[in-house]
């Protein structure tokens, strides 16, 4: 398979962001649904942050008959769609201690840990590959310390 870049596109959008006024902070939608910037995290941890969510972000869906289905979790009261879920249970990780994206923790997360990120406030479960969601964390944290 070939990939063709538009450089005329890509020189578009790099023009609209130089301009641009955002914050990588902001994950827009619901309020609350943003990282705290008066909070000192540092870059490595903002880093590991994105790289340690975005490793776990991927298949919040089921199949149901011929349907496919997203997973639903309730978080603090709120019940988020898909994904969602997720990013508001790392970033409640990050406010409360961003030492949980050292890479030396991640690299040696436990099990239990991994489920706690994926159970709801009624206790349901998440997500049903948890073992390969366990595995892909650690290996972000080993990889990442290389």
């Amino acid at each position: 398979m070939l990939v063709e870049v538009d450089f005329a596109q890509c020189r578009r959008v790099a023009k609209f962001l130089k301009g641009a006024s955002f914050s990588f902070y902001d994950f827009g939608g619901k309020s609350g649904d943003s990282i705290n910037p008066s909070l000192d995290y540092g870059i490595t941890a903002i880093s590991n942050f994105y790289g340690a969510t975005i490793a776990l972000d991927y298949g919040f869906y089921t199949v149901e008959g011929e349907r496919i289905v997203p997973f639903y979790g309730k978080f603090e009261g709120t019940t988020y769609k898909g994904a969602d879920f997720l990013w508001a249970k790392m970033r409640k990780l990050l406010e409360e201690d961003a030492s949980y994206f050292d890479l030396a923790f991640l690299a040696r997360a436990s099990y239990r840990f991994v489920e706690e990120i994926f159970t709801d406030d009624d206790g349901k479960l998440f997500v049903k590959d948890l073992k390969r969601r366990w595995m892909m964390l650690r290996d972000f944290g080993i990889t990442g310390k290389r």
